[in-house]
Formats: C-alpha cells, sequence, structure tokens
C-alpha cells in the first residue's frame, strides 16, 4: 500500500517549512505520485529540490553545490543515482542506522563503523536491524545449522556439545557459495539465519516488504527446484545474516536524541543489497558521503582527509 502524505507528520520532513509547504500545496498530486513510486525516493526528490532552491537563492556556486565543498549541503545523489539523506531522531521502517565515529571504540566493537537496516520497527515494539557490513569468512555451505553469537563480533561455528541446540537450516544449492554476514548480537530461540532479497511474496511466498524493493526472508529456501522463477536463482541477490541487532521500546529513540552513538538515514534500495566483499570505498564512508554536509566532513576525518 503507498504511503498516505500527511504534512508535517514526516520523519526528516517537519523542520524544512518549504517543504512541508509545498507538500500542502501540492497533496492532491502528491497522493497520485506516491501511489506509483516508492514514497522514500519521492521525499528524497524533495529534499533535493529543496536543498537545490536554498542554494541558488543564496548565489552558491556551481562548483560549490555539485559537492567540492563537503559543508555546503545535506544530502546528495550520486551518478548512479543513489541517494542518502538523514532523517533526525525518529527511525522508521527501512531507515539506517548509522555508527558515530566515535562510538564502540571500547565495547561491542563489532557496531564500530555498523551500517544496520532496520527491517522492523514500531514505537510499542521496538526495532530489529541487520547490520550490512559484517560480512564474516563462511559461506552458506559450512551451515548445517545455525550459528552462535561470538563475543568479539568475529563469526565462528558453534562447538560440537552445542549443535544439537541448533535448528536445521535448508539451503539450497545454489545459495551455497553465499557469504554469510553477521547481522547482529540477538540470537533467538529458533533458527536466526535471515535473508535480504529483492523479490516480493509473488516470488518468494511469505516474503517481507521492508521497502519498495527489499524484501526479507520468506522461503527462499524451497527455491531450486523445477518450478522456481527463473529470475529468483541469481544468488548475486541475496545477503544472509547470522542474528540480528535489536532494540527494547523506546530504546533507539533516546540513543538517537543523545547524539552520541548513531545517525539515521534514508537512503536507496540498491546500497540496502549491496555485497560489500571487497568494496572500493566502506559502506559506511560510501553512506555518510551520500548524506553530505557535515556527515561527508565526519567520514573524511575518521579516514584522514581533514
Amino acid at each position: 500500500m503507498a504511503a498516505r502524505l500527511v504534512p508535517c507528520r514526516v520523519p526528516g520532513l517537519c523542520s524544512r517549512p518549504r517543504i512541508a509547504r509545498r507538500l500542502r500545496e501540492n497533496q492532491t498530486s502528491s497522493r497520485c505520485r506516491a501511489s506509483e513510486e516508492d514514497w522514500r525516493s519521492f521525499r528524497a526528490n524533495l529534499i533535493q529540490s529543496e536543498l537545490r532552491t536554498t542554494e541558488e537563492g543564496a548565489g552558491v556556486d556551481e562548483k560549490e553545490a555539485s559537492g567540492s565543498n563537503p559543508s555546503a549541503s545535506t544530502g546528495a545523489t550520486s551518478e548512479q543515482g543513489l541517494w542518502a539523506h538523514p532523517i533526525g531522531s525518529r527511525p522508521e521502517k527501512g531507515a539506517l542506522i548509522i555508527a558515530r565515529p566515535d562510538a564502540f571504540l571500547e565495547s561491542q566493537r563489532y557496531f564500530a563503523e555498523a551500517v544496520i537496516l532496520l527491517i522492523e520497527y514500531s514505537p510499542s515494539s521496538g526495532a530489529v536491524g541487520l547490520i550490512l557490513n559484517r560480512p564474516t569468512q563462511f559461506t552458506l555451505q559450512s551451515l548445517g545449522f545455525d550459528i552462535t553469537s561470538p563475543e568479539d563480533g568475529s563469526s565462528s561455528v558453534p562447538k560440537p556439545e552445542d549443535r544439537e541446540k541448533e535448528s536445521p537450516v535448508n539451503i539450497p544449492s545454489f545459495l551455497m557459495e553465499n557469504r554469510l554476514y553477521f547481522g547482529g548480537d540477538v540470537k533467538s530461540a529458533a533458527s536466526t539465519l535471515m535473508c535480504l532479497h529483492p523479490f516480493d511474496e509473488t516470488i518468494i511466498p511469505g516474503a517481507q516488504k521492508v521497502v519498495e524493493g527489499v524484501y526479507s526472508n520468506g522461503k527462499w529456501f524451497e527455491l531450486g527446484g523445477e518450478d522456481s522463477p527463473a529470475v529468483a536463482l541469481d544468488a548475486r541477490q541475496y545477503k544472509f545474516f547470522a542474528q540480528y541487532a535489536g532494540w527494547s521500546p523506546g530504546q533507539l529513540e533516546r540513543e538517537l536524541e543523545t547524539s552520541q552513538v548513531w545517525i539515521a538515514a534514508a537512503c536507496s534500495p540498491e546500497i540496502l543489497l549491496k555485497q560489500v566483499i571487497q568494496l572500493p570505498k566502506p559502506l559506511w564512508r560510501e553512506v555518510l558521503e551520500l548524506m553530505g554536509g557535515e556527515y561527508e566532513v565526519m567520514s573524511r576525518k575518521q579516514y584522514g582527509e581533514l
């Protein structure tokens, strides 16, 4: 279902009066457009439009507006059409929760420079997320059972005496070489192997929509037979995670409000499904640079460029 436009209740827009006013003025056409495209992309386009208008009105030269000056604007779109922008301290399903540079230096180091996708969120039940940039050395072929949560965040298989406690995992042969990601430090009683992919429930029954173009779980383990849709048999389209990150109701909001632990952002779906093995630029840095402004400065300082 398309999101219903409600001016001044959209996270990240309430502090932008001109955008809120534009939403009110164009509410009828906005509903139509939102029904045809992802609301998150529509919101990103509004923010980019507002930034361009502000820069032009302030007389910012073309070179600064293009991003050569990191402090010129917040929110950017790459040549590949990728985008990211901050959304304040109000998390939402499908948002990125990004570790700040100075966070997790002493403890929980697996969260250092983490980029976490919220696959579930509500104020009453809390949040569930997956760390997108923690690949392990293991492939799915090594899984005959679930894996345990290591204390230091690096992945390891359970000890032999633990195997009877683990839930068996059925892995289709075409997915055996997929890399396993460390999704977080929370382990449930049932199997915690979780999956992200771009296929809706018409292709993978039971798939749950996270954002437009990104889905979680479903009966991916039944793929591989003669009746499987050919489009779903591309192993590169899947990311698998052992365990997850979790927040109790109100916890994530409080951590965001301190401005000391996390940054909340929205981004294009392509970023969420990107395989992060041997990337030319770390995912943490890529997202912050797309966000621009103070976030790009933050990233460049972290990597010794400023």
